[in-house]
Formats: C-alpha cells, structure tokens, sequence
C-alpha cells in the first residue's frame, strides 16, 4: 500500500502541469476588474473605444499585433462600467484571435500554465470551399473564470481563445436576455 501510495504520488509531482497550473487572473498584467486607464498604461498601444452598452460590454479596447506564446495576434478587451452585479466592473473578459497554424503552441502555452483542459470537444466544420475539417474545442472552467480555445473560430484560418469572469459571464447573459426581450416587442 504504501508503495502504492508513493507511485500516486510520484505521478502527480512528476505531472508539473497538475501542480503548476493556475487561474487567469486578467491578461499579463491587467487584472480583473481593471479600469480602461489601467490597461492603457500596461499597453500604450491599446486603441480603446467610446462607451457603447452592447451584451458583451459597455466598452472595449484592441491591440492589433501582440505576441502570445510564440504566436502574434490581435486581442480585444472588454469592459463593464454599468454591471447589475458590482463583481462585473471593469476588465472581464478578452479574447485573441490568431493563425490556426499557431494553435498547438498557444495549446501547449496554455495548457503549462492552467493545466489540461476540463471538456475537450471535437466537431466537424465545413470550409466554404467544401473542405471537412475537425474543429477541437477546450474549455476551462473555475469558480470565478471560464475559457475557451477553439482551433478554427469562424474561419478555417483562424483560431480564437476567450476568458471571461464568471461575474462577466451572468452580466452577458442577463443583457442577452434583455436584448432578446427588447426584439421580441417588434414582432
């Protein structure tokens, strides 16, 4: 039994990215719940939009190029400065889009960092050219935070990962809802 129990062991502590692996808690370092002001100082580069209330934000900033695990791409941050819920202010979520072809290192990046996924999905997608493809899907989720890493997002070219607050998530699902009911009147 005890041989057991050191083999056990021996496999978690030999598995690093078990022990390593973390929660995001922003990008880089923008935390959570950071002002638009806080994220420009972190990245001058930022191009930063007017306030405008949609589902997924009130505001939101781009950088064009950025360097993520080996790969270059562009992210999109957004922001809440009028949450029903006061957990939802401020930096919550991002998402960078980047070259399919990168997908595997940014992967692997990830995957040091968080560890390995919670839900890994397959599902087959369709090119406009008619080429068959399998689309993997991996999906974190915590308490506090969720992701997703999808190998082709919208094009085949194209590969997208999302991290959003949970606060973030309710605060988009609430606002969906509202929209949903604001549209339904039209009819």
């Amino acid at each position: 039994m005890l041989l057991f129990c050191v083999w056990v062991l021996g496999l978690i502590l030999g598995s690093g990215s078990v022990l390593a692996a973390e929660i995001p808690t922003g990008f880089q370092s923008v935390k959570w719940g950071a002002a638009i002001s806080d994220l420009q100082a972190a990245h001058p580069d930022a191009k930063c939009s007017a306030s405008r209330r949609t589902a997924i934000s009130d505001s939101s900033c781009y950088i064009d190029s950025i360097a993520v695990a080996g790969a270059r791409g562009n992210i999109l941050f957004f922001f809440y400065s009028e949450p029903s819920d006061p957990k939802a202010l401020g930096f919550g979520a991002y998402s960078i889009s980047f070259k399919a072809d990168d997908f595997n290192k940014v992967r692997a990046a990830f995957v040091e960092r968080y560890g390995e996924a919670h839900k890994t999905e397959e599902e087959e997608v369709k090119s406009k050219g008619g080429l068959n493809l399998t689309n993997s899907i991996l999906s974190w989720s915590w308490p506090e935070v969720n992701a997703r890493l999808a190998r082709y997002a919208g094009r085949i070219d194209r590969s997208m990962i999302r991290v959003r607050t949970a606060a973030s998530d309710v605060e988009f699902l609430r606002r969906s809802d509202e929209e949903k009911k604001r549209g339904a009147k039209d009819f």
